[in-house]
């Protein structure tokens, strides 16, 4: 008689269970890396956004300036910021301030436009309706309007510039005083006619990583022209 050797059905049953459980434990494994890389990629994708952003912010504040020449003739101790057609108007606003400068960064994408490089940029954070988010939000004139308080009613670019952001803040250093402010006027008494030497940008946005926690990037750009162009 010849005895065959095989596997009984306990032993199947066994072995079957234990495959199910190593492949459990690699799927298992397998959707943590997929899930870790998703989150990594956003993150990275998401700096690279904050990234563009403040370079947008700081070529703008490299290139502000405000002029003598657009009120000449006029009082400059009686004009106010609202009055001029070139400033630099910082408000203290906090978790969400703005700033309001003219600004040499505008760039014409249209042959034989009626357009300069002289604009007037706006960054402020405003809430989206329907998103329920706040977005740091950048406007810009393609000309300076004759007046500041219609700067509103002049056509002008409005870009999403960043989306999703918990806060954004303005700190000025004012080389006079030595120190650094939470607002600036050009037109005030104490910084009339000056711009201040740095700006430091402080924006808040949440955690890709860390639910309900944000993280802050800040970074200083420095002026060059921090007093009024006067042109003879």
């Amino acid at each position: 008689m010849i005895r065959q050797s095989g596997m009984t059905m306990i032993e199947i049953l066994l072995s079957m269970a234990a495959f199910s459980l190593v492949m459990f434990g690699l799927l298992s494994i397998f959707n943590s890396t997929i899930d870790i890389q998703e989150t990594v990629g956003l993150g990275h994708q998401r700096d690279q956004q904050i990234r563009v952003a403040m370079a947008v912010v700081t070529r703008d504040l490299r290139h502000a300036y405000i002029s003598a020449h657009s009120e000449e003739g006029q009082d400059q101790t009686s004009l106010s910021a609202e009055s001029r057609r070139t400033l630099f108007k910082g408000e203290d606003d906090s978790p969400v301030g703005e700033l309001r400068f003219s600004s040499m960064s505008h760039q014409s994408f249209y042959a034989n436009a009626s357009e300069s490089e002289l604009t007037l940029v706006t960054y402020e954070a405003l809430r989206d309706k329907e998103s329920d988010r706040t977005n740091l939000i950048r406007r810009e004139l393609r000309r300076l309007p004759d007046r500041q308080h219609r700067w509103k009613k002049v056509p002008q670019r409005v870009d999403v510039l960043l989306e999703s952001v918990s806060g954004l803040e303005f700190r000025y250093f004012d080389l006079e005083a030595d120190d650094w402010k939470k607002s600036w006027d050009s037109s005030s008494e104490s910084q009339r006619n000056r711009l201040p030497q740095w700006v430091e940008v402080k924006l808040e946005v949440p955690n890709p990583y860390q639910e309900n926690k944000t993280i802050e990037y800040v970074t200083r750009v420095k002026i060059p022209m921090t007093t009024r162009l006067e042109f003879r």
